[in-house]
C-alpha cells in the first residue's frame, strides 16, 4: 500500500519489486493498493499474507491492524510501534550542513514545515551540525496545509531578501527547494553566488525544473524497499519483530548548479581546494608543491592556519573529506569495481578505500553500496 506519485515512493516500490523476486523459488505475488482508509476490506478479500505500507495517518493504521496480518511501515509520517524501515532524516540534515560548510559558508537558513516529521528531524540534524561548528540558522516555515504539496506563501521573497549573504539554505524537500530557487530569481538574488540551495529526495524532474538546477540529497529509497521485503519475510517466518525502526542513512548530496560554488575569499585556499578536487591523490606536501607556481613557497603552518580560518578544518582533513565524497559518488554505480572507486578517490587500492571509509564513516564500501540499491 504505497502511492506512486512521488519519485521517492516509486523508488521504494522498485526496491520491493526487485527484492521480492529473490524470495523463494516461486517468488512473491505483489498487489498494489493506494494508501487510504477504505482499502482494508479489499486487502482482506485478496487473501494477502502480509502488507508493506506507507502509513500516513492513525486511522489507516487502526484499519490495517484489524486485518491481523504482518505489517511493515516505510513512512515516517506518523510515530508507530509497527516494524518500520525508514530514512534517517536527522542524518540528512547533518549531511547537508557538512556539504554547505564545506563550501566555506557561515550563514544558513532552513525552509521547513511546522509539523511534518521528516522536516522536523532534518531541521534538528541540520541545527545540531551547524551548532557544532559555531553557526546558527534562520527559519522559514511553509504555511501548514497538511502534508499536501507545499506552497511557500507570499512572505518568502521578503524573507530571502532579508537574509545575510552569502547564505546556504536547506529546503526540506525538492518541491520546496525548486520554489526557493524560483523565489530567489524573482527577488533578484543570484543562485548559487548569493544563495546556495539544497533540497532532499533527488527527484530528477523537480531538480531539473529549477533554474539553476537544484542540488539534492539522494535517499536510500530502493534499499528501504528491499529491507522492507526482508523484514516482512522474517515476520512471515514467525520471527519476532525488531524492537526499533531500522533507519538507513542518506546516500550523498548530488551537487548541481544551485550549490556548485566555493564561498571562500582567500585566493590561497580557493586554489588549494581546486587542486585537491582535481588531484585527489595529493598529500599535504604534494599540495604545497602544487601551490608553488601560483603562490610561491607557502609554509605548511600558514596553509593550515588559513584553511582553518575559512573552513574550520585542516588540510589533511579536507583531503580526506573530498576523497570520501568522491568514493561515495562512485559507489552509487554498482558496476564500478572497488579498485576503480579507490582510484577515482585518489587511493592506491581497494584496501586503502576500506580503511578510509572505516575511519571517516565507520562503515565499509560494500555496506554503502548496499544502501544504493539491492
Amino acid at each position: 500500500m504505497i502511492g506512486h506519485g512521488l519519485a521517492h515512493t516509486r523508488r521504494i516500490l522498485t526496491g520491493i519489486s526487485r527484492r521480492a523476486r529473490e524470495h523463494g523459488t516461486g517468488g512473491w505475488n505483489l498487489a498494489l493498493y493506494p494508501p487510504g482508509r477504505g482499502v482494508a476490506a479489499a486487502v482482506r478479500a485478496s487473501g494477502a499474507a502480509g502488507i508493506i505500507c506507507h502509513l500516513a495517518e492513525r486511522a489507516q493504521l487502526t484499519a490495517l491492524r484489524c486485518l491481523d496480518l504482518p505489517l511493515v511501515n516505510v513512512s515516517s509520517l506518523i510515530a508507530t510501534e509497527v516494524p518500520s524501515v525508514l530514512c534517517d532524516n536527522h542524518a540528512v540534515g547533518c549531511l547537508v550542513a557538512e556539504h554547505l560548510l564545506g563550501l566555506g559558508l557561515r550563514r544558513f537558513a532552513f525552509v521547513g514545515h511546522p509539523r511534518h516529521p521528516a522536516a522536523l528531524h532534518r531541521e534538528a540534524g541540520w541545527r545540531a551540525t551547524l551548532a557544532a561548528h559555531g553557526c546558527t540558522s534562520r527559519l522559514y516555515l511553509t504555511p501548514d496545509a497538511g502534508f499536501q504539496t507545499p506552497v511557500l506563501g507570499p512572505r518568502i521573497g521578503a524573507w530571502l531578501a532579508g537574509l545575510p549573504r552569502p547564505v546556504g539554505i536547506l529546503a526540506w524537500n525538492d518541491m520546496v527547494g525548486r520554489q526557493v530557487v524560483e523565489a530567489c530569481r524573482q527577488a533578484g538574488l543570484a543562485v548559487p553566488e548569493e544563495v546556495a540551495v539544497v533540497g532532499v529526495d533527488d527527484d530528477e524532474v523537480m531538480c531539473s525544473l529549477a533554474r539553476p538546477m537544484l542540488s539534492s540529497v539522494a535517499l536510500p529509497a530502493e534499499a528501504i524497499g528491499a529491507q522492507a521485503v526482508d523484514l516482512l519475510a522474517s515476520l512471515l517466518a514467525g520471527h519476532a519483530p525488531p524492537t526499533a525502526a531500522l533507519r538507513l542513512p542518506p546516500l550523498q548530496v548530488v551537487t548541481r548548479h544551485s550549490s556548485d560554488l566555493l564561498h571562500v575569499d582567500d585566493p590561497l585556499i580557493r586554489d588549494a581546494l581546486r587542486l585537491i578536487g582535481e588531484r585527489l591523490s595529493l598529500t599535504v606536501p604534494g599540495l604545497l608543491r602544487a601551490l608553488l607556481p601560483l603562490h610561491g613557497v607557502v609554509p605548511r603552518r600558514t596553509l593550515e592556519r588559513r584553511m582553518r580560518m575559512d573552513l574550520h578544518r585542516g588540510v589533511a582533513e579536507e583531503i580526506r573529506r573530498q576523497r570520501v565524497a568522491s568514493a561515495r559518488r562512485a559507489l552509487a554505480d554498482r558496476t564500478v569495481p572497488l579498485a576503480e572507486v579507490a582510484r577515482r578517490a585518489g587511493l592506491p587500492h581497494a584496501k586503502a578505500l576500506s580503511l578510509l571509509m572505516q575511519r571517516e564513516l565507520s562503515t565499509t564500501p560494500s555496506a554503502i553500496r548496499q544502501l544504493v540499491g539491492i
